[in-house]
């Protein structure tokens, strides 16, 4: 088995993989060189990256699993109500305008709201790093508006703020595409 490591010096990064962290240590001093003495470098295990738009996803599947029956309830209300007998696959129209009945009982933006609150409470280099990547990686699902972090002044704080919002904009984006395609295939038994 490999044994990954990530190296840190001021002026290098690098993952090195070796069959055990002392040969990892010594593959990584050996391409420093002598310009770094064993003091001056960090070395962890490998943790790679979240994928937040995994993230996002996952917990918009467990949203829409939740309102199962929400959902099932709004489109049986709504072919009782349309009395149609007719195939709706493709009737974007009639999800959307199911989907909007539940958005507006089940507060989805809370349920996504909660989910969120959790993954930026710290304030380290790390976690800001993860903020950071997060905004980078989910930043089109943000909602750009600025009066989030009205007053704030640590940069730490608006970054997290900007991070949360940007995945609460995923996870309500994801679990609408989930729980309009729901509506679909329940239109169509």
């Amino acid at each position: 088995m490999k044994y990954k490591i990530k190296v840190f010096w001021n002026w290098v990064f690098d993952d090195i993989e070796a069959e055990s962290r002392t040969e990892a240590e010594q593959k990584a001093l050996s391409l420093a060189g002598e310009r770094v003495e064993q003091d001056n470098m960090i070395a962890e295990e490998y943790e790679p990256p979240r994928d937040w738009r995994d993230i996002a996803e996952e917990e918009a599947k467990q949203i829409t699993e939740e309102m199962e029956l929400a959902i099932t309830e709004a489109v049986a209300k709504w072919k009782k109500e349309n009395k149609k007998d007719v195939m709706y696959q493709l009737d974007n129209d009639i999800a959307g305008e199911i989907y909007d009945d539940i958005y507006q009982s089940e507060d989805i933006v809370d349920q996504a709201w909660q989910v969120a609150d959790g993954y930026f409470i710290y304030n380290s280099s790390d976690a800001l790093k993860e903020a950071l990547d997060c905004i980078d990686r989910l930043g089109d699902y943000a909602s750009d508006d600025k009066g989030l972090w009205e007053g704030k002044t640590e940069y730490w704080d608006i970054i997290n703020i900007q991070a949360y919002d940007a995945l609460q904009g995923a996870i309500i984006s994801f679990a609408e595409d989930f729980i309009k395609s729901k509506i679909i295939s329940l239109l169509n038994k």
